[in-house]
């Protein structure tokens, strides 16, 4: 992600409101080849032992037939639970981004729904660049209004209409935040939203991942990055000003990193954070 990245950070937290009433899902630019397929999977327990836990995966597509078709993949427990959205691939020349994400639409889960979106711009993918015709995907949700393009609208209704608990978007920086060999870049960090709990969740899983992977140099040590305030037209931001939920930014480096260590990395984050906000994972 562009070294431009919100600087805004203040040490405040402002507390959660009440949550919203569910929203009615309309169908309007989802509905196409879903395909719903019950099994078995397995998810850890209280105990830390993995539990067979009945779930179904299904999938569609938005702007179906199109350049800009998207998938979104979702995989349901019967056991009641909050609602975690992943989107990956905002741009193309960060694969750990939509690599992860497609990892995670694998996962099983002990309860509630997991929504996956793992390329959210296949234009930018295809051609492996940062924009696609319309510019920076990233730019088109202004907080409190309509997104400004197509794609972003569709992506936005599919968000919204599933009236998430928690939201994530993957991505990937050449450099690192806050060091100065490499590189500019703003990778090896977690931005929360403001929402209360976000930021001290962000922490837990920074003192995790370091602890977990400490065998490589402390260039490459997580730092939680500035708080995303939902006053910028970019998708996190727009998730906290309009839905106000938890909502995090992961940004690994590219910096002197495999694309394998990146997404091992991304993915033990959003395990991490997916657990302190209620649902665990067996990935």
């Amino acid at each position: 992600m562009k070294a431009s990245i919100e600087q805004d950070d203040q040490n405040t937290s402002i507390s959660n409101h009440s949550r919203r009433s569910f929203l009615r899902k309309t169908g309007t630019t989802a509905a196409v080849s879903a395909l719903g397929v019950s099994q078995i999977g397995t998810v850890m327990g209280d105990d830390d032992e993995f539990c067979p836990i009945r779930q179904s995966h299904s999938e569609e597509t938005i702007l179906e037939g199109t350049e800009e078709e998207v998938k979104i993949y979702t995989t349901e427990s019967r056991i009641p639970g909050p609602t975690a959205v992943v989107v990956g691939g905002t741009h193309g020349i960060e694969p750990a981004g939509w690599r992860t994400a497609h990892s995670v639409q694998n996962w099983a889960i002990n309860s509630g729904k997991l929504i996956v979106l793992p390329e959210i711009n296949p234009v930018a993918i295809r051609r492996e660049t940062y924009i696609n015709e319309n510019g920076d995907l990233n730019d088109h949700f202004p907080p409190g209004s309509r997104p400004t393009t197509k794609l972003a609208r569709a992506l936005w209704q599919t968000i919204e209409a599933a009236d998430p608990d928690v939201f994530f978007s993957l991505h990937s920086s050449q450099g690192i935040l806050h060091e100065l060999e490499g590189p500019p870049g703003v990778g090896q960090a977690i931005y929360p939203t403001y929402i209360d709990g976000a930021r001290a969740d962000a922490y837990n899983t920074v003192q995790y991942m370091n602890q977990r992977f400490n065998s490589h140099r402390s260039i490459y040590d997580f730092k939680v990055g500035n708080t995303l305030y939902g006053i910028r037209p970019r998708l996190t931001h727009k998730v906290a000003a309009d839905l106000k939920i938890p909502g995090f930014l992961v940004e690994a480096t590219r910096y002197g990193t495999t694309l394998e260590t990146q997404v091992q990395w991304e993915k033990a984050i959003v395990a991490h954070l997916l657990k302190q906000n209620g649902m665990k994972v067996d990935r």
